[in-house]
């Protein structure tokens, strides 16, 4: 998610189902029974006190149908919602109708556009897929792994052979992995363009950053798979080569040994982190802190690093939230009214946007042209993509008190963001979506 959004573990290798030649009957709905009786669907609204296991698991296999058949529908009216907001039937779709979906539904800018493309290929390139996901034969991520391996094949007539290989004539006997293997596989048997696209495909390689629980993060890379297999095994044959009384497991000693190749021994490591912390943490207390470009930590965590690492020192009210001070110990610092913008807003203020305020443009909410000054009460963190949403679309942004963000949508839907906010949080009390203008 992930922008990306990436996909950070790797679907399993099913050597068992990819060894064979692959089943030439194609898929047809109209032929199967369904995987689930349909009086099944009665099961999972009854209190689950009345059932007993075989109930249980039937009622679990109806309910995973019905989310195959929700999920059809969503991609259903997320194609439809694209298409009013293309300009001509021809041309593509803008760029900015991700940021009204994921605005609208509390997504993040990654998520939208891979659904929005995804439900694009289902109702346009992949019939067969948007068939099963109807008859709850596959899964939401079935079909999305197949969006994804087709995703490059240009030629139509290619993309429904691969599909209807992948699917085979049974799909519900199949899981995921399975059929997403059967879909790489004919990937590379059908399409002649399959090695110029790898080429291609290695354009895009990148290192990204995936935040995870108790002060942890993943580091995934995405490089040409025969970088990676060397890198692995690189990492593998130094980690074997320790001492006979280490007690680490072998993915720590993989983990060790990758940190120490990128910085050095702990000895030559020189840390620069900004830290955002209330007064009462740095003086002792237990409020956790804000380490930028990862998250929220806790106060022992924060507190050494202060110690051990050349840091940029952010103080905030422990009750309010708002910037009291903004410490000038970087190397080049920038003016203390950027600094005082960034501190505040810490990513881009577009509801459900984390890209880090320092890696932002600090846009004038009413622009300079229009009278607008250049001052806190009217400067915002915005990444480069929303800012040129801010002024190349009908959205509306207006700053009532600094910082804090209202937006207005083209459609009239309004949503609050700021500091002191929930990333996002729309005006409307309404489960489904925030406010209209009446």
């Amino acid at each position: 998610m992930f922008e990306t959004g990436a996909e950070c573990v790797a679907d399993p290798v099913v050597p068992g189902i990819v060894d064979g030649p692959l089943d030439e009957c194609s898929f047809d709905p109209a032929d199967l029974d369904p995987p689930v009786d349909p009086s099944a669907f009665e099961l999972p609204v009854l209190p689950v006190e009345w059932l007993d296991a075989d109930d249980c698991l039937t009622a679990l296999a109806a309910a995973e149908q019905q989310i195959a058949m929700l999920y059809a529908r969503q991609a259903r009216l997320i194609a439809r919602f694209a298409a009013l907001r293309r300009d001509h039937p021809l041309r593509p779709t803008s760029e900015f109708t991700a940021d009204e979906l994921a605005a609208a539904l509390s997504w993040p800018r990654w998520r939208a556009a891979q659904r929005l493309a995804q439900a694009e290929a289902l109702t346009a390139r992949l019939p067969a897929t948007m068939a099963a996901l109807d008859h709850g034969s596959i899964d939401p991520p079935t079909a999305e792994g197949l969006c994804r391996v087709t995703a490059q094949v240009a030629d139509s007539t290619t993309v429904d052979a691969v599909e209807r290989k992948a699917l085979g004539p049974n799909p519900a006997g199949l899981t995921s992995g399975q059929i997403k293997a059967r879909a790489r596989r004919a990937v590379a048997e059908l399409d002649p363009h399959h090695a110029d696209r790898h080429l291609r495909a290695a354009q895009q390689r990148r290192v990204t950053l995936v935040p995870q629980e108790d002060g942890m993060a993943g580091l995934w890379a995405l490089l040409p798979a025969e970088d990676a297999v060397a890198i692995r095994d690189r990492l593998t044959a130094l980690a074997r080569d320790t001492r006979t009384d280490d007690t680490r497991t072998a993915d720590q000693r993989r983990a060790d040994v990758f940190v120490d190749l990128l910085l050095g021994a702990p000895a030559q490591r020189e840390v620069r982190v900004n830290l955002t912390l209330p007064l009462d943490t740095a003086l002792g207390g237990n409020s956790p802190a804000e380490l930028a470009g990862y998250g929220p930590i806790d106060a022992d965590t924060a507190r050494r690093l202060a110690a051990d690492a050349t840091w940029r020192r952010i103080l905030t009210d422990a009750k309010t939230g708002a910037v009291v001070d903004v410490g000038r110990s970087t190397y080049r610092p920038p003016a203390a009214l950027a600094d005082l913008v960034v501190a505040r807003d810490r990513c881009c203020v577009f509801p459900g946007c984390t890209y880090p305020a320092d890696s932002c443009d600090l846009d004038h909410t009413i622009s300079w042209q229009d009278g607008g000054s250049t001052s806190a009460a009217n400067l915002g963190a915005l990444c480069r993509h929303h800012h040129r949403l801010k002024h190349e679309t009908a959205w509306q942004l207006e700053q009532p008190a600094p910082g804090r963000f209202r937006w207005t949508s083209p459609t009239g839907r309004r949503y609050t963001t700021g500091s002191a906010l929930s990333r996002g949080q729309p005006t409307s009390r309404q489960p489904t979506g925030p406010e209209r203008d009446s």
